[in-house]
């Protein structure tokens, strides 16, 4: 991981988190890889212990990362869209309606699918 200052501000976790996040998305760390330690990342950083906790915190929240006791915070392998739609951003309004449409019409149409199903479309 490059080594990175956070600038100062009124919330120090979130812009950890950003940066986090950008080094998965960038695949710089992968899913299943585990964090770098907590004095590397506060030393890459230049933030405290708490507001590196506190990034932690969010990213589990979001299901980005998991913390395995006495292993360490590891990078979670993405499970599904509905996941995924915690990560977009709020003004990204017509993602969030067709997650909504799909989240509605998917379970219809799988549904329809397995009634009219035959064995050829099982094999």
């Amino acid at each position: 991981m490059s080594e990175t200052q956070v600038s100062r501000g009124t919330r120090i976790y979130e812009k950890v988190v950003e940066k986090l996040k950008e080094s998965i998305s960038s695949g710089e760390i992968l899913p299943g890889d585990p964090l770098p330690s907590e004095r590397q990342l506060m030393d890459n950083f230049g933030v405290s212990r708490s507001s590196l906790r506190e990034a932690f915190r969010v990213m589990e929240l979001l299901g980005l990362i998991e913390s395995v006791p006495g292993k360490g915070r590891f990078v979670r392998y993405p499970k599904s869209v509905a996941e995924d739609e915690k990560n977009i951003r709020l003004e990204d309004s017509a993602v969030l309606e067709l997650m909504e449409a799909r989240r509605v019409l998917d379970p219809a149409i799988a549904a329809a699918s397995a009634m009219r199903a035959t064995s050829s479309d099982l094999t």
